[in-house]
């Protein structure tokens, strides 16, 4: 999402140490690799501060103890209620 020429790379961030670890996690098949890649490559972005959160919304959610079932989403569609039952 953030390498150099990716078109989602609205805050034009370009650093090819973060390109390069994306590269290797993406041809790594070594799963603890890939996974080392990709920690050391957000290590980066954290270091060179190329996201800064600036809102977080938060939400309080008042749920009744008999209902089982309702699953919360923390991105899109906030609930699904598809698999509600009364326990």
């Amino acid at each position: 999402m953030l390498e150099s020429e990716q078109t989602y790379n609205y805050g034009k961030y370009s650093s090819s140490a973060y390109d390069e670890l994306i590269n290797n996690a993406r041809s790594e098949t070594d799963k603890a690799t890939r996974e080392q890649y990709l920690m050391d490559a957000n290590a980066l972005v954290v270091e060179d501060m190329a996201i800064i959160p600036i809102f977080n919304q938060g939400q309080a959610i008042l749920q009744c103890s008999t209902l089982c079932g309702i699953y919360h989403n923390a991105c899109g569609t906030p609930y699904i209620f598809k698999y509600i039952t009364k326990a």
